[in-house]
């Protein structure tokens, strides 16, 4: 879960990049303000050393990388994709998560864009899944028609956090008990929906 945007940094170059960290190099939730279409190659080679710095960390800690995502979903800007695409073929790490690219409240725009930035990382061999979204993402497909078997290449994104009780719950299901919400949204892989 590559980070450019909360806590601090682990490397030195991007520190002093003032898109990215404050002058007491803490990282800037520079997403809420606006997104990143160009980077100048200073800020490039600064963020590149970062989030390697990041994985190279995981990996040390024994930590299997399965694929590369990030906090705030930075790396579907479309310079920091480039890196997160060379980064994964350096390290070898198999996928890099997709755009959200199903569920109410897309807008054109942003559709367009996401399926060019799926597109991209399905032609460098790195995108594993077809959809990726949220329980209510999910739950918007399977009422559009999708098949079980279109729904079974889907990654599904949730933010557990505890309830007042101390159960798990997802932030936008907080009356439903995750495992519940699990089993209604997500059921195994190879079984039918029946619901």
């Amino acid at each position: 879960h590559l980070v450019l945007t909360a806590g601090e940094p682990l490397t030195e170059p991007v520190r002093r990049c003032s898109r990215f960290c404050t002058p007491d190099g803490r990282f800037l939730e520079w997403r809420a303000r606006s997104g990143l279409f160009r980077l100048e190659a200073p800020e490039r080679d600064a963020v590149a050393r970062e989030l390697r710095a990041q994985v190279e960390r995981a990996l040390q800690a024994g930590i299997e990388v399965s694929h590369l995502d990030s906090h705030h979903h930075v790396h579907n800007e479309w310079p920091l994709g480039a890196v997160a695409i060379s980064l994964a073929r350096d390290l070898g790490v198999p996928r890099v998560r997709i755009a959200r690219n199903c569920g109410p409240g897309i807008g054109l725009a942003a559709g367009v864009y996401k399926r060019a930035y799926n597109a991209r990382l399905r032609r460098a061999g790195l995108a594993g899944t077809r959809y990726f979204g949220n329980a209510r993402d999910r739950l918007h497909l399977r009422a559009g028609g999708a098949s079980a078997a279109e729904l079974v290449d889907f990654e599904l994104m949730t933010h557990p956090q505890l309830d007042p009780a101390g159960g798990l719950v997802d932030e936008e299901f907080p009356d439903t008990a995750l495992s519940d919400l699990l089993a209604r949204v997500a059921p195994p892989r190879h079984a039918e929906e029946t619901f």
